[in-house]
């Protein structure tokens, strides 16, 4: 029964994915294919900034909503990212209650709170994948990389991999590799070690913005892709190169210089992703304002939103994110 469910889940949300690129009149009123808990304001793939002062999260709201929006639109793929913020009792509480109402999900997190028995804890709650990002393997690279000590990633999936082994979980266990300066001098050792330990893939994850991004010319990303990195596709290859030359105030590349088909055609984001933060405002692009909601349902203020979608519609940029609308793959669909 579960494979069935996981099937259709699936399905539907690459159907939603799709529609979402229609012109925005049909596109932007379709429903999310997609619902990411942003427990924390880092997107994976961006340096966590030290200085910010973590959110303290409504629980009990987000896990209200979770039901809420299950309950009227259907199983959904669920991700969770606590770049930044260590997986705490509550965001394992939540993993459950996602996975105990059928929808897979997925968790983007630099390791912080998954090395022991946070490893086994999370597997046990029902997470269909992880990814963990890891920038080098010395505590540097990895601090100018992620944020955090190397050792505090190397362990959480070192721990990761150990309890899936024990429990015979078919978790996806993956390395995010944020694309950042001075990870070039450690992606090779990374990605070998990587290979080394067991992890299922390694992906190249751009940050949001341009701006201090690891060399994109030469041999770099060709040598990942020899190596079985992925997101390093002749589309990824494209954006990350005019990524490379953004000076990193707004978020993505210029829609002007985006290829053909992102240039002319509407920005998915509002029919693919779902975004619910801490305090539970309601968005999809979380780069702009969030929906107006004050104590509506969630469904309800998704609905009838307006002004959120208009200033997606009026955006003059472009994302190719694998935690945004426009990734090479939709989580929790493998």
């Amino acid at each position: 029964m579960r494979f069935i469910d996981r099937s259709h889940t699936a399905l539907s949300a690459i159907s939603r994915r799709w529609a979402a690129r229609l012109p925005s009149v049909v596109g932007q009123r379709v429903g999310p294919s997609a619902v990411v808990f942003q427990l924390s304001r880092t997107i994976p793939g961006d340096r966590v900034d030290a200085s910010a002062k973590p959110e303290s999260p409504d629980w009990h709201r987000l896990r209200n909503d979770l039901v809420d929006l299950v309950a009227q639109r259907g199983t959904l793929p669920v991700a969770v990212s606590t770049v930044g913020r260590p997986l705490c009792r509550q965001s394992l509480e939540l993993v459950r209650l996602a996975h105990r109402l059928d929808c897979p999900v997925h968790v983007w997190t630099d390791g912080a709170g998954l090395s022991g028995e946070g490893a086994g804890q999370l597997v046990d709650v029902g997470l269909s994948g992880v990814t963990v990002m890891v920038g080098g393997l010395d505590d540097a690279t990895q601090s100018a990389t992620v944020g955090n000590t190397a050792t505090e990633a190397t362990e959480a999936l070192v721990a990761l991999l150990a309890a899936r082994a024990e429990t015979g979980s078919r978790m996806r266990v993956e390395l995010g590799l944020p694309w950042l300066a001075g990870v070039e001098g450690e992606a090779r050792g990374v990605v070998g070690w990587a290979h080394q330990i067991g992890v299922d893939d390694v992906m190249l994850v751009p940050p949001s913005h341009g701006g201090g991004m690891a060399p994109v010319e030469g041999h770099w990303l060709q040598t990942l892709s020899d190596l079985g990195v992925r997101g390093v596709g002749r589309a990824e290859r494209s954006f990350l190169a005019l990524l490379a030359v953004e000076q990193g105030d707004l978020p993505g590349v210029a829609r002007d210089s985006a290829g053909r088909g992102a240039r002319w055609r509407p920005c998915p984001v509002v029919g693919t992703r779902m975004t619910l933060t801490p305090d539970g405002s309601v968005g999809a692009c979380p780069f702009l304002p969030p929906m107006h909601r004050e104590d509506s349902p969630v469904v309800e203020a998704w609905a009838a939103d307006r002004s959120h979608r208009e200033a997606v519609q009026a955006c003059g940029r472009r994302c190719r994110h694998p935690a945004l609308a426009l990734g090479p793959g939709l989580l929790g669909t493998r």
